[in-house]
C-alpha cells in the first residue's frame, strides 16, 4: 500500500471516529437534557402524587401558560374600560366558570381586582353596599383570555362591606359570576378581624389538601384580609429557572387563593425562597430575582406608596416600584411589612451581619414607627434580620447583629457594622410600642415576648404532621411552642387584641384534631 492511500484511509478512521464521539455526546446531553425537564416537572407535580383526587385544573395549570404575557398591566397599571356603556348590557344568565379573582390593596375608598379570565371576554363589574342589589357599574374591559389585569374600584365609602359580581360576555349576552364581597379601611375605635399563614411552600413537605382547608377555615372567618408571610412561590427551589416556570408557580399558587382571593383581599411579605434577592443580580434583566419581581407584580398586586400607603419608592431598574415593604393603618392598628432580602447583596452565610433591610430601608421603618400613634403597632416580616446562619430563631437570636445590634462573642456591634444608623431595630420596636412581630420561616408555633414586644412564630399552613422536632435546632428554647398545621386568627377592638391559632386537619393518622379547632388563645392589651 502506497503512503499517500495510507494517509487517505487514516484520514477517514479519524473522520469516523470523532463522527461516533460527536453523536455520542449529543445523544447523551440530549437524554440529560430530557431528564432535566422530567425532574423540573416531578419537583412541580410533587403534590399531585400524593393526592389524586386533584382537580385537572390544577394538575394542568402549568399547561395553560404562555411565554412572557401580552399583560395589560405588566408592571401592575390600571387597565382602561375600552367601552363606556354597560348600562344597556344583557344578562342572560348565572355562570360561575369565569377565571381567577384575586382581590388586592385595598384602601379607604378603593381595592384592586387582579382578574385572569379562561377565555377572551368582555367584562364588567356591578356593585353595592347591599348584597344583590347592585347600584353601580363600571365600564367594559377587553381582556385576553389567561392574563394577569388589574381593574381598580374607586370612589368607595370608608369602612363599608361592598357586594359585587363580574358579568363576562358570552354569545349575545353577558353571564354573572356569584356574588362576592370585601370591606373597605376601618375606622378607629372599630372591630375586625385578620389572618395570616406563613409558608405554604406547596414541596414534598407539605400537603396540599391541608393547604386548601387551612384557606376554607380562613374564608369561614370573614376577615377583612391575610397576609401570607412568604416562602410561598419557592422561585429559588426550582430545578429549572426561567422566566416560565417561575411563572409557572406563581399560577400554580393562585389555583389556591382561589378559594379565599374574591372576597379576602390579600397582602404579600416576601420570604427568603422568592428568588427576590439582592446576591442574585447581577446587573442584566435575565435574572431570578428580576423575573421573580415582575411576575409577582403581575399576578399579586402589593401596595405602592399612595395617601393611603407609605412604602418602598425607589424604581429599581427592570422592574419600577417592588412593592416589597408598606405600611398603613386599619382601624386602631398599624401594620408594617418589611423585606431583608432585595437589600442584602451577599448571601449570609456563617455572618449574620450581611443580612439587612439597607439604610433606606431602615429610615422608612423607623420614621414610620415614630410617626404612628396607633394604638396597636404589628410587624410583619418572614425572618428576623439576623437569626442563626439561616435566619432562624425568635427571641433567643434577637439580640444579634441588625436586629439586636449584638455580635456572637456578646460584645456590641451596631455602631460598628452600621455606623451611623442609629438603634438596632429590636429598639427601634420596643421605644416605638410595637406590640408583636409576626415572622415565618421556622414552620411551627411559638409564642414569645421580649422586653414587652411579643415575637409570635406563625404556624405553616400546609404542614402534614403535629410534631415539632425542629425547636431546639432553631435555638427556640422559651415561650409557648406547638406544632400542626394552621393559621392565626387576629381580632381587634378598641380594647384589646386576640390572638386564636385555628388548627388545620384532615382527621387521619396523627392528626386527630378537627379542623377549625383553637388550640391556643391569647389577648394584648
Amino acid at each position: 500500500m502506497n503512503e499517500k492511500v495510507e494517509i487517505i484511509l487514516i484520514a477517514f478512521l479519524v473522520i469516523g471516529i470523532i463522527g461516533i464521539s460527536a453523536y455520542w455526546i449529543v445523544n447523551k446531553n440530549t437524554d440529560k437534557s430530557k431528564n432535566m425537564i422530567e425532574d423540573q416537572i416531578r419537583s412541580e407535580n410533587i403534590n399531585d402524587k400524593k393526592n389524586p383526587d386533584r382537580p385537572a385544573s390544577e394538575v394542568n395549570a402549568s399547561s395553560k401558560v404562555n411565554n412572557k404575557k401580552e399583560s395589560n398591566n405588566i408592571l401592575g397599571k390600571e387597565i382602561i374600560p375600552q367601552e363606556k356603556d354597560s348600562q344597556n348590557a344583557q344578562i342572560i344568565n348565572g355562570n360561575e366558570d369565569f377565571g381567577s379573582i384575586l382581590l388586592g390593596v385595598p384602601t379607604e375608598n378603593s381595592v384592586i381586582l387582579n382578574i385572569i379570565p379562561k377565555s377572551d371576554v368582555n367584562v364588567y363589574l356591578e356593585y353595592a353596599k347591599e348584597s344583590n342589589k347592585y347600584d353601580s357599574k363600571t365600564g367594559i374591559y377587553s381582556i385576553k383570555a389567561n392574563n394577569p389585569n388589574d381593574i381598580i374600584l374607586n370612589g368607595l365609602s370608608t369602612d363599608t362591606e361592598y357586594f359585587y359580581r363580574i358579568l363576562y360576555k358570552s354569545g349575545d349576552g353577558y353571564n354573572q359570576s356569584q356574588e362576592h364581597s370585601f370591606h373597605t379601611a376601618r375606622q378607629k375605635d372599630s372591630s375586625f378581624t385578620f389572618a395570616i399563614e406563613a409558608d405554604p411552600h406547596l414541596d414534598e413537605q407539605s400537603d396540599p389538601e391541608i393547604y386548601r382547608q387551612t384557606l376554607r377555615n380562613i374564608l369561614s372567618d370573614n376577615p377583612d384580609f391575610l397576609i401570607d408571610l412568604g416562602d410561598t412561590f419557592m422561585s429559588d427551589k426550582l430545578l429549572i429557572k426561567s422566566y416560565e416556570t417561575i411563572e409557572e408557580r406563581h399560577i400554580l399558587l393562585r389555583q389556591y387563593f382561589d378559594i379565599i382571593g374574591a372576597d379576602v383581599p390579600l397582602f404579600l411579605v416576601l420570604g427568603n425562597h422568592e428568588g427576590e434577592s439582592g446576591w442574585e443580580l447581577n446587573g442584566r434583566e435575565d435574572n431570578i430575582a428580576v423575573w421573580a419581581s415582575i411576575i409577582r407584580k403581575q399576578y399579586y398586586p402589593n401596595p405602592v406608596p399612595n395617601d393611603f400607603y407609605s412604602g418602598n419608592s425607589i424604581e429599581e431598574k427592570y422592574v419600577g416600584l417592588r412593592e416589597d415593604y408598606y405600611a398603613f393603618e386599619w382601624g386602631d392598628a398599624l401594620f408594617v411589612v418589611i423585606d431583608p432580602y432585595w437589600y442584602t447583596q451577599k448571601k449570609p452565610s456563617i455572618d449574620g451581619w450581611e443580612w439587612t433591610l439597607g439604610i433606606e430601608q431602615y429610615d422608612w421603618l423607623k420614621k414610620t414607627l415614630e410617626g404612628s400613634d396607633a394604638k396597636y403597632k404589628f410587624v410583619f416580616t418572614h425572618h428576623l434580620v439576623g437569626g442563626d446562619d439561616q435566619g432562624r430563631g425568635g427571641i433567643e437570636k434577637a439580640r444579634f447583629f441588625e436586629w439586636g445590634g449584638y455580635n456572637p462573642d456578646g460584645s456590641y456591634g451596631f455602631d460598628t457594622k452600621r455606623a451611623g444608623w442609629g438603634k438596632p431595630i429590636h429598639q427601634l420596636l420596643v421605644e416605638n410600642g410595637v406590640d408583636a412581630v409576626f415572622h415565618g420561616h421556622d414552620h411551627f408555633f411559638a409564642k414569645q415576648e421580649l422586653d414587652g414586644v411579643i415575637y409570635q412564630l406563625v404556624p405553616q399552613p400546609s404542614h402534614p404532621g403535629t410534631i415539632v422536632n425542629t425547636a431546639d435546632k432553631y435555638g427556640y428554647f422559651n415561650g409557648d411552642i406547638l406544632g400542626g398545621s394552621g393559621y392565626l386568627r387576629v381580632t381587634v377592638s378598641p380594647s384589646n387584641v386576640k390572638v386564636d391559632y385555628v388548627r388545620s386537619s384532615l382527621g387521619s393518622g396523627e392528626d386527630d384534631y378537627t379542623s377549625g379547632v383553637v388550640v391556643y388563645s391569647y389577648t394584648i392589651s
